[in-house]
């Protein structure tokens, strides 16, 4: 498999993941808006995911060029 194949083949799990996120700073921001004690959790989850798919997409990014 060349390295343009990987990529493509790349694209849909990273886009769910992304979604997966945005789903998770959504919960996180209700969550704080009605005080509730879980929204410091689920912001650390979202800030760690958020961090690591930044990563994930330098490393595809430089994968590519």
């Amino acid at each position: 498999m060349s390295t343009k194949e990987f990529l493509m083949n790349l694209e849909d799990p990273l886009r769910r993941i992304s979604c997966g996120i945005n789903a998770i700073e959504l919960m996180m921001y209700g969550l704080g808006r009605t005080k509730d004690p879980y929204a410091d959790g689920f912001f650390v989850v979202w800030n760690y995911l958020r961090e690591a798919e930044a990563d994930l997409q330098k490393a595809v990014q430089a994968a590519g060029e």
